[in-house]
């Protein structure tokens, strides 16, 4: 919306609300702050925010357009009484009376004009105010009917808000189909099934080849234990939802092409790259397999592919070639794909391991058994990916920027870096102004700050925006189906976001790690930004 309220307001309502009230809020109010908040509080602060309250409703100005009106009223009343004079005189009047009227016509359809829009504008502006106050009403009334069912069923535990967020990069990267815990197990029965007839095959390979085949019965999962390994596997997941959707947040926007919110099979194999260098099991062809198994499979002729070969892609331990190819390379691996694709690769990692070759004399022994497929998951996490994957540290920066310090330097520049911000977030817009900045908005600033080239590309630009982006969830969507094109549009920031933004490429311009971060962006503000920005014209100029 357009005249949002002012953080600084809304931090003021806050402080007021705790001097009556005395309930122990933070200071700086975040999701993860008011989930750390006990149910009371909680409560107490959401009706306090969001409520219909004075901090909340602002009244509309209209000494302007009443102005303009009476200047219209004035005006009209000039006009009439020119006409009023030309009817009198009937064909004597002169040409001066005649250009002094329609000057005096043209000023009132001016008026009239300029009257008009401004009621337009106010108009959109109270209907985005409305609409955005209903949603976030809606809102907390749904959190407040939550708190008191949950009150009801539970009288004695604690309260707390749920943060969103949280919960759906959680169910993001918590789930794996059944599906492709099914075909792992198959995999790993028919890896022992094989190694313990195979010696028998060997023996009658002379004799009766066929019935050695025959009676050796192919290895069957019952589904009890696809639902045990499938509910493990999970709880792994939800372990390491934070670190994964860190991880994958830095790879999937770390490419130039392809969507932001999804990872192509570039950035896979970047991943793949940094998590398992020289590593003789995880080889490229194995990563390209399983990256192609964990895509959702597309509808296709049963006659091109075999049994056989719908094993190997599942697994992806093999290195055979794959028949999807073109499909492949067109789609990209969505939160829960990834999570999906590192399941295989523990499997394919810490597959189970053939049993030793027995001296000349002695039986040959038992195959190893497999490790359980969530601690072989636990394994890759804590020896391979942890420490070795990159990962996007937004909330360790986000906390940087919120210092006391930092928050000082942007509000001593917040005037002009208001009027930079309407500038770029209005140049492209239909109406004067707009609430939000666009990613093009972004790019032609960087430009006019001659940053591009220097210091950023326009790649590293997309990647701020996309770390600014706050996990709604959105991103389970199949990216196939993504418009690039679209998704870009849709990178949009507000002024809060903006200063983030601009806290972010002070870590590229001036890059001194012995100098203070407050200290960098008052340095970006006053020798990058604000002399090469253009800013909106101050009222009256």
């Amino acid at each position: 919306m357009v005249h949002e309220l002012d953080g600084d307001q809304r931090l003021q309502n806050i402080a007021t609300f705790h001097e009556r009230v005395q309930p122990p809020l933070p200071l700086v109010v975040t999701s993860d702050s008011i989930h750390a908040g006990s149910g009371t509080e909680n409560i107490a602060f959401v009706a306090m925010l969001f409520g219909t309250a004075v901090g909340t409703v602002r009244k509309l100005n209209m000494e302007k357009q009443r102005g303009d009106f009476l200047n219209i009223v004035t005006t009209w009343r000039r006009v009439r009484g020119l006409l009023l004079e030309v009817k009198r005189m009937n064909d004597n009047y002169d040409a001066g009376m005649v250009a002094h009227l329609l000057k005096e016509m043209r000023a009132c359809e001016t008026i009239f004009k300029q009257l008009h829009s401004e009621l337009d504008h106010i108009a959109v502006t109270s209907n985005e105010t409305s609409s955005a106050l209903s949603q976030i009403a809606y809102k907390a009334l749904a959190i407040t009917w939550s708190c008191v069912r949950a009150r009801d069923i539970h009288p004695h535990a604690p309260l707390g808000l749920i943060d969103e967020r949280t919960h759906e990069r959680i169910r993001e990267f918590s789930r794996v189909e059944d599906s492709c815990i099914r075909d792992l197990l198959v995999h790993d029965s028919e890896i022992v099934f094989n190694q313990l007839n195979l010696p028998a095959a060997r023996k009658s390979s002379g004799m009766t080849p066929v019935l050695v085949v025959s009676s050796a019965m192919p290895p069957v999962v019952p589904e009890r234990d696809v639902d045990i390994a499938t509910a493990a596997v999970r709880r792994a997941l939800l372990a390491y939802s934070k670190d994964l959707n860190d991880i994958f947040k830095h790879y999937s926007a770390s490419g130039g092409a392809g969507s932001l919110a999804a990872m192509s099979l570039t950035e896979f194999n970047k991943f793949i790259k940094d998590c398992f260098p020289g590593d003789k099991l995880i080889t490229p062809e194995v990563a390209e397999n399983i990256y192609r198994a964990a895509l959702p499979s597309l509808p296709v002729d049963t006659n091109d592919v075999s049994p056989a070969t719908s094993t190997t892609l599942v697994v992806g331990a093999t290195g055979d070639p794959i028949t999807d190819v073109m499909t492949g390379e067109e789609r990209e691996l969505s939160g829960r794909q990834f999570a999906d694709a590192l399941v295989r690769l523990a499997a394919a990692k810490y597959a189970p391991m053939p049993a030793p070759r027995p001296a000349r004399g002695q039986a040959r022994t038992a195959p190893m058994p497999a490790l359980p497929l969530d601690e072989r998951f636990r394994l890759l996490m804590e020896q391979d990916i942890l420490p070795h994957a990159l990962r996007s540290q937004r909330e360790l920066f986000r906390a940087a920027v919120a210092e006391p310090k930092v928050r000082e330097v942007f509000q001593r520049n917040k005037p002009a870096l208001q009027r930079i911000f309407r500038y770029y977030a209005s140049m492209h817009a239909l109406r004067e102004q707009n609430s939000t900045l666009s990613l093009a908005a972004f790019i032609v600033m960087a430009r006019d700050c001659k940053l591009i080239g220097s210091f950023v590309t326009e790649h590293t630009l997309k990647q701020v925006l996309v770390n600014l982006q706050r996990d709604d969830g959105n991103s389970s969507s199949a990216p196939g189906t993504v418009n690039t094109e679209a998704e870009l549009e849709m990178l949009r920031i507000d002024f809060s976001d903006f200063q983030e933004a601009l806290a972010a490429l002070t870590e590229y311009v001036v890059c001194n790690p012995y100098v203070a971060l407050h200290k960098r962006v008052d340095q970006f503000l006053q020798e990058m930004l604000l002399p090469r920005a253009r800013q909106k014209k101050k009222h009256g100029e």
